[in-house]
């Protein structure tokens, strides 16, 4: 049986497609490096830079009585030199931002706030915040060259054990989940609950595809590899609504009976989307879904 390594900071991998933005993200510019300001070197003291960063990751909170209602928008941001820092949007900003920003996207911030960072558990090692505000102006970005085209900054379990990591920094690991434990929520706060979990390094069991080729013997192990196309009728994927999410519909549209014509259009059933034109993005299904379905697509061929 094929056990495929494990992330314990799931992510799901997304393919990028082209959109048309409007309202702040209306403008495609390009900048010279010497107008652009490094996360490390951002000044709460000055407002005048331009920070160039990739969104890697982007949530909502939803208010618990009103699930319409959006609470807040958190998002992380790297820059070129893989920094990374976490940013917020201003309340009575939501409306000109929530649709506009999205995960997987290079921008140029012009003249962002910076602030303290009082979130418990940090990205890295930068103690400030960024802000996003009305009279901010954000550009889609073209060109982004970075040490890593990953959203992780992954440590070794050296490093861990050793504790030269930061208190309630958050790290990326690469391991195998050898047990869980169940959640511990008797806290009444969130933040003070544990979920136990056990995980040991792929040293010891770790192979790569070519091992594979003329395989001897029968056994556990696992695969340490990267994805680099899709075998799409075995439904590796589904094509998700671009601006919800969720599960898009396929239909044939026929123009009329002269013409005979036929085109594909998707169709998003979510409250927002019912009877709107709109675009998709394909998404991969979660891992062990993958695992499974590729499996039992080898022993039947």
């Amino acid at each position: 049986m094929v056990v495929l390594c494990v992330f314990i900071f799931l992510c799901v991998i997304f393919f990028h497609c082209s959109s048309y933005y409007s309202m702040c993200l209306d403008v495609i510019v390009t900048m010279t490096d010497r107008n652009i300001t490094l996360i490390k070197n951002l000044d709460n003291m000055n407002d005048d830079y331009t920070p160039k960063v990739f969104i890697i990751w982007l949530w909502k909170s939803i208010l618990d009585v009103n699930r319409t209602i959006v609470k807040s928008i958190e998002l992380i941001l790297m820059d070129e030199m893989c920094t990374k820092i976490r940013a917020s949007v201003y309340p009575r900003d939501f409306q000109r931002f929530e649709s506009k920003l999205k995960e997987d996207q290079f921008v140029y911030i012009r003249s962002p706030t910076i602030s303290p960072n009082r979130y418990t558990f940090k990205i890295s090692d930068v103690k400030d915040k960024l802000n996003f505000h009305g009279r901010i102006t954000v550009n889609e970005c073209l060109h982004f060259q970075s040490k890593t085209t990953y959203k992780f900054s992954c440590v070794s379990f050296e490093t861990i054990i050793s504790t030269t990591t930061t208190s309630n920094d958050s790290i990326d690991v690469i391991g195998e989940v050898v047990s869980l434990g169940k959640l511990d929520s008797r806290d009444v706060n969130k933040s003070r609950h544990r979920l136990p979990l056990q995980i040991r390094n792929l040293d010891h069991n770790a192979k790569n595809v070519v091992d594979l080729l003329e395989p001897q013997e029968v056994g556990r192990f696992i695969i340490v590899g990267t994805n680099y196309g899709i075998q799409q009728d075995i439904d590796w994927y589904y094509n998700a609504c671009a601006n919800r999410g969720k599960k898009v519909d396929a239909r044939n549209v026929f123009s009329g009976p002269e013409s005979g014509d036929e085109s594909v259009v998707y169709q998003c059933y979510s409250d927002k989307c019912i009877k709107k034109e709109i675009s998709y993005v394909p998404r991969l299904f979660t891992f062990n879904k993958i695992a499974n379905r590729q499996l039992k697509y080898i022993i039947n061929h």
